[in-house]
């Protein structure tokens, strides 16, 4: 660790103290997306996964890759049920 740190011209407990930190908070687009995701995902009842929201979305104007629809999905821990 030391001759990563080294080459990395950082010292030790600098790299330990930045493992520690938390992770930063959702840009307030990020927050704007996943809001019309899941007023998409509500509205049809839990059954439209990444690919379909995406297709929801752009409809609405609002374009959005589909792996960005199901990272974000995945963090809110939203997924597609079967119709029955």
């Amino acid at each position: 660790m030391k001759e990563a740190c080294r080459v990395l011209g950082v010292s030790p407990s600098g790299y330990y103290e930045y493992l520690k930190r938390p992770k930063p908070s959702a840009s307030t687009e990020e927050k704007e997306t996943l809001k019309a995701i899941k007023k998409v995902y509500y509205r049809e009842k839990g059954t439209y996964g990444s690919k379909r929201i995406s297709k929801a979305l752009k409809a609405d104007g609002q374009i959005v890759n589909h792996k960005r629809v199901a990272r974000l999905m995945k963090e809110a821990n939203l997924k597609a049920t079967v119709r029955l």
